[in-house]
């Protein structure tokens, strides 16, 4: 939903100074895809019935990662049925970058680049997820073998598959402040951000703020700008071995 009106503190629910920003695209909460889309599918049961059924320790372990296992559960499935149901976030999962559109990410480096980066940060990064998404999809298939209600292990995706899906989330996921939460926000992952060091230095992009609240995602523009260059939102300070293996990199003389 697209939109132009001043958005005051009552839009927000905010105590922030946003007076005078100017509402520029508005994703109705509705949109989102969060941990509860991979919760409501039969794997995702199996997987919240197999946590149920660890020690405290094996869950207190993986708490911090349990939401984003469960939203890449959807977004496999999803993959899985090649869309062809009517489900709502169809328009949005076709948006999505394919596995071969990824393999600018280290993660899916052959192994001759891999190792070219001869023990440096960045590589013991890529295998330090390598080895945690791989546990991720074990515990995946362990749950579902376990688990009467669903299919046998071998009807789910694959670990490729299973690790398109987590690299979407590590590149595109939002955090939710007013849940506490992980989620996909349809569309508004595709427009330009950048960090907030980086803009700071940039006059030739205009800072767009946002903001997530119990009714969706607001974009919001300074009203006080009128400069005529492209807006960009602010996603954070960047990390930088993070964001070598979460968003890729290029050459100038790449394909």
């Amino acid at each position: 939903i697209m939109a132009n009106k001043k958005l005051s503190n009552t839009d927000t629910d905010t105590d922030d100074d946003t007076d005078d920003d100017i509402l520029v695209c508005f994703i109705d909460r509705r949109e989102f895809i969060t941990s509860h889309c991979g919760l409501e599918t039969t794997v995702g049961r199996a997987v919240q019935t197999y946590f149920l059924l660890q020690t405290n320790d094996f869950r207190d372990a993986h708490q911090d990662v349990l939401p984003a296992m469960y939203i890449a559960i959807f977004l496999c499935l999803q993959q899985q049925q090649n869309n062809d149901n009517n489900d709502n976030n169809n328009a949005y999962i076709n948006t999505l970058p394919s596995r071969h559109d990824l393999h600018h990410l280290p993660l899916f480096w052959n192994r001759q680049s891999w190792m070219e980066l001869q023990n440096t940060r960045l590589q013991s990064g890529i295998q330090e997820r390598h080895v945690a998404w791989e546990h991720e999809y074990t515990i995946v298939l362990t749950a579902m073998m376990q688990d009467a209600s669903t299919d046998e292990s071998s009807s789910f995706v694959d670990l490729e598959t299973w690790q398109w899906a987590r690299s979407i989330l590590t590149s595109r996921a939002f955090m939710d402040d007013s849940k506490n939460e992980m989620c996909l926000v349809p569309y508004v992952d595709m427009m330009n951000h950048c960090s907030n060091s980086s803009s700071d230095d940039d006059d030739d992009v205009i800072q767009c703020n946002w903001k997530i609240d119990p009714s969706g995602f607001h974009l919001m523009l300074p009203s006080d700008n009128h400069r005529h260059c492209p807006a960009t939102t602010i996603v954070g300070a960047p990390i930088t071995k993070r964001i070598e293996i979460s968003y890729g990199t290029s050459h100038s003389n790449s394909n």
